[in-house]
């Protein structure tokens, strides 16, 4: 911004009557990388991840006194041991997560804000940032080398998996998504293998399927960790996917 700073909002008042307020965009802004962070999302969030939390933990307690009893042949008893160490994991991730309360908000010349849906009304405590314009992509999850990549421009979801080495045996490739700079999610389920599939957030069509997706500055490829073969989540398939959207919406990033 121009005049970046901490201004008192007015009742009623706009996101975009603040940016007018703070002299608007410099040349150098990255509007697609805005971060745009409220205390009320943030609580609701902390509420879904301590609830998470809650559920792991309680599954991570049956699972150990399962351990414990010894019941079961070998095979069982190792699927068990494994499961455990499953879940334990997943508590130490969930548990170190910083909530940051982020919204998705896709920012425009000023005059095209005013006319969008994202032109919301403000709230005491939000904070809305916007990044000069990075020049990498993050890879991360199960690949060979989680890093960042120089941005390169035609760069696809292959070609930068490419670049880190590919991915692990343990990569569900089925589940791979991209986390886009505004923070909202494109997904491989989303094109379900099709070689040209419609995204409605964006309003545009993706041709050549996922892999062939081109990505821009700041954008992050998340590979999951295929849990499958875990026993515990014959009982709650759904968790690695409730987990990374609450991951998502709440700002945190991390492989699972």
């Amino acid at each position: 911004f121009r005049f970046p700073g901490s201004y008192p909002i007015r009742r009623g008042e706009t996101l975009s009557s603040l940016i007018e307020r703070a002299g608007g965009y410099t040349e150098r802004a990255y509007l697609r990388g805005a971060v745009f962070t409220r205390e009320s999302a943030k609580e609701v969030r902390r509420r879904q991840l301590n609830r998470m939390i809650r559920q792991v933990e309680e599954a991570a307690l049956s699972t150990a006194e399962a351990t414990l009893g010894g019941g079961g042949d070998a095979q069982t008893v190792a699927g068990q041991e494994a499961a455990l160490e499953a879940k334990q994991e997943l508590l130490a991730k969930l548990q170190a997560s910083e909530i940051t309360g982020r919204v998705v908000v896709r920012l425009a010349p000023l005059e095209e804000f005013r006319r969008s849906r994202y032109d919301i009304e403000l709230e005491e405590g939000d904070v809305l940032t916007i990044p000069e314009r990075p020049g990498v992509v993050h890879v991360i999850g199960e690949v060979f080398n989680e890093t960042s990549l120089l941005y390169e421009e035609d760069g696809t979801v292959n070609y930068y998996l490419r670049k880190v080495g590919g991915m692990t045996e343990d990569a569900d490739k089925k589940q791979i998504s991209v986390i886009k700079a505004d923070g909202s999610v494109i997904s491989k389920q989303q094109g379900k293998g099709k070689l040209v599939f419609w995204n409605s957030e964006y309003n545009q069509w993706f041709f050549g399927g996922f892999m062939n997706t081109e990505l821009e500055p700041g954008d992050t490829i998340v590979v999951p960790r295929k849990m499958d073969r875990y026993l515990w989540l014959k009982t709650t398939k759904d968790i690695t996917q409730i987990v990374f959207q609450i991951a998502v919406a709440a700002g945190v990033v991390f492989a699972i």
